[in-house]
């Protein structure tokens, strides 16, 4: 989309529509997470949350400050400890990759150079999936966002070849972003309902994409009544309450990496619990940041098997060591 952003407000990351009972649901949103502070964020979310902004004027929503960090958070004691934590967890992680050499080695390279992966990702986006893309998003089309489509696409087409269509009914997402890919998952492989959970900073820029791209009585807000027909129900993480065994797929994309492992561990234990017997989980993370890849707890799901474990197409663009794999498993039963 080619944002019109006024003068007045250079530093905006989107415009989009916003009726003013689009705007109301928001408000109320937010008076009901002020009574309800069940999660933790990291030092990193702190210093997002601090810079973000929400503004609503003459029938559009601009919000600012997504991709800035206030770095004063690292000042307080709690930061510093937490800092220190993570520093503490980086550091035995690495001695982990040398007492497990074998099993933390990444996927050997494919090609020579990272312009090499760059030239395979732009080829395919283009010959494979630009037209479908540009055709659902419609105006709101990025250029400078098809990488991420091209990441979208690639995922889509693997479900579509593995997944049977009488198991396309409702799907959940840990951290679903902008809610875009949930859009592509619905439009092209027509999963019926999706369940999207994030953190409250990013529940608004979900909210507002969404109800642009699908209409806004397609997206219900954390709090809002559920109705029949709501196809995007979205859950503040640390507030979730998914049925048992009520999904057919699992994705978490370039999420994971951003936490710890005793959390990925919780977000596993709710994958495990909420996917009916022969559904499906996609994981695609980096092999290493801020968690290891090879130290996911996939063994709690028992008499699973993977079906798919390659680098994702966006793999090794900014530096040859920074790999992003993909793995997609079914799970034969939840015990």
């Amino acid at each position: 989309m080619q944002i019109d952003i006024q003068q007045n407000y250079d530093e905006v990351d989107f415009k989009l529509p916003c009726s003013t009972e689009m705007w109301q649901r928001f408000i109320e949103y937010k008076k009901r997470l002020q009574d309800s502070k069940s999660y933790s964020p990291s030092l990193y979310w702190k210093q997002r949350e601090e810079s973000f902004n929400v503004r609503y004027e003459k029938g559009y929503v601009y919000l600012s400050g997504l991709y800035k960090r206030d770095l004063t958070k690292e000042m307080s004691i709690g930061n510093i400890i937490q800092k220190l934590n993570t520093h503490f967890e980086i550091y035995y992680r690495a001695f982990l990759r040398k007492v497990f050499f074998k099993k933390s080695r990444p996927p050997s390279p494919l090609m020579n150079t990272k312009e090499d992966y760059i030239k395979k990702r732009k080829e395919t986006y283009n010959k494979n999936y630009k037209t479908i893309v540009s055709s659902l998003l419609g105006e709101y089309y990025d250029l400078e966002h098809e990488d991420v489509y091209a990441k979208h696409m690639d995922i889509i087409n693997c479900l579509e070849k593995y997944i049977n269509r009488s198991k396309r009914n409702n799907f959940v997402e840990i951290g679903s972003g902008s809610g875009v890919l949930a859009f592509l998952v619905v439009e092209r492989l027509g999963f019926k309902k999706a369940n999207l959970i994030d953190l409250p900073i990013m529940i608004p820029v979900c909210y507002f994409w969404l109800s642009s791209l699908a209409g806004e009585n397609a997206v219900a807000l954390p709090g809002e009544k559920y109705s029949d027909e709501i196809i995007y129900r979205l859950w503040n993480a640390g507030d979730i309450d998914l049925e048992n065994n009520s999904n057919d797929l699992a994705l978490n994309i370039t999420s994971f990496q951003e936490m710890n492992h005793k959390l990925v561990k919780d977000y596993f234990q709710i994958i495990n619990r909420c996917l009916k017997p022969k559904s499906y989980f996609m994981c695609v993370n980096r092999w290493s940041k801020a968690t290891d890849f090879w130290l996911y707890p996939f063994k709690i799901f028992k008499n699973s098997k993977t079906i798919l474990f390659d680098e994702d197409l966006t793999s090794r663009h900014s530096s040859m060591n920074k790999i992003i794999v993909k793995k997609l498993i079914q799970l034969e039963d939840n015990f």
